[in-house]
């Protein structure tokens, strides 16, 4: 099951990679007359909202005995790898620090659900057409039902002459939701049931025990003007974990993310007003 997970990894690699390749070199070259920010520097802050879709990679260690009270022996295997997916939202603000240099501050929901898989020569009854029972190879699966809150603080710099902005920074995650299901699917025998019927059997559910956890944030982003102080913003941004997602075992979530942002700008800190005094006479 292993091939198959790095085989589904690498689609949604290839997916991120078409995007990057999308914003950062056809959509800058027919849009850059939109791009600039001319006519704008009375304006040193924005507030808004984003969504997307995210891809995410699982790298874990989870015995399946752990998770199935010793339903299932460690002998068979653990969750080592495996995706998700699911959208995400956001609310954040930016403030221009310098012309070249901007800091945002977000506070996001995003679904991190997928599954995660292993292959086993499995010790249990299964029965074949012919009534008898032999042994038979079959997939374990963890399903996560993991929905996050997250805040986080990024910079966000142009060192070039282009239109495009780096990013980097960090955030903080808790699992609003952290359930999983465990349940077993016959793979051959094709024809072999589970003794007690059927060629799927579920044999644990419960939560997985939660911590606050960090990441590393690095992004790349670009400005489409609609407006005199409107802004919308295509992001593409990674999170690298830097700690487990879990307190009792090893769970890491690498999230791959591209959405749109929706920003209006605004005075946050007015120019000085004040005069030179004239002098007198």
């Amino acid at each position: 099951m292993i091939q198959l997970s790095k085989k589904y990894r690498l689609i949604y690699h290839l997916q991120l990679l078409g995007f990057i390749i999308l914003i950062t070199t056809v959509l800058p070259i027919s849009l850059k007359t939109q791009v600039e920010e001319t006519g704008t520097d009375i304006y040193d802050a924005e507030v808004g909202v984003g969504f997307g879709y995210g891809l995410h990679d699982y790298s874990s260690d989870l015995p399946a005995s752990l998770l199935s009270n010793d339903e299932i022996g460690n002998e068979c295997g653990s969750f080592l790898d495996g995706t998700g997916s699911g959208v995400y939202l956001q609310g954040l603000i930016v403030y221009r620090i310098l012309p070249s240099l901007k800091a945002e501050i977000s506070l996001g929901y995003t679904d991190r659900s997928g599954s995660i898989k292993f292959r086993c020569v499995d010790p249990a009854g299964i029965r074949m057409p012919d009534g008898s029972v032999t042994d038979a190879l079959t997939d374990h699966v963890l399903t996560l039902d993991l929905t996050s809150f997250q805040a986080s603080a990024m910079l966000w710099g142009k060192p070039f002459r282009l239109p495009l902005r780096f990013g980097v920074g960090g955030g903080l995650t808790t699992n609003t939701m952290h359930s999983f299901r465990l349940h077993e699917e016959v793979v051959a025998p094709g024809n072999a049931e589970f003794v007690s019927g059927g060629q799927v059997r579920e044999y644990s559910v419960g939560e997985l025990p939660v911590s606050i956890s960090s990441a590393m944030k690095f992004g790349l982003s670009y400005d489409l003007r609609a407006g005199s102080t409107l802004l919308l913003r295509p992001v593409v941004s990674v999170d690298v974990p830097v700690m487990d997602e879990i307190t009792n075992g090893r769970l890491r979530v690498t999230s791959f993310q591209f959405g749109l942002r929706f920003l209006k700008e605004f005075i946050l800190f007015g120019p000085d007003d004040s005069s030179p005094l004239t002098p007198s006479d």
